[in-house]
């Protein structure tokens, strides 16, 4: 991204009452030292890249599944 990184936009997102409740899945080549943003407000699942399809797809079925 070119102005902001994801964690940056997720933020972003989270701070929009419009937008709290839309699920967030980060997908990174980078490895977040002090905790994955999974694990706190800035997204509901985070994956490292490279990642299995599979993987992903699981995460999105059942965020889904949770957002309605």
């Amino acid at each position: 991204m070119s102005k902001m990184d994801g964690v940056e936009f997720s933020e972003h997102l989270r701070q929009r009452e419009e937008y709290k409740k839309i699920p967030i899945i980060l997908l990174s080549g980078l490895v977040y030292i002090e905790g994955k943003p999974g694990d706190s407000e800035i997204a509901d699942f985070y994956i490292e890249k490279p990642f299995k399809e599979e993987e992903l797809i699981k995460k999105i079925a059942e965020l889904l599944q949770k957002s309605y």
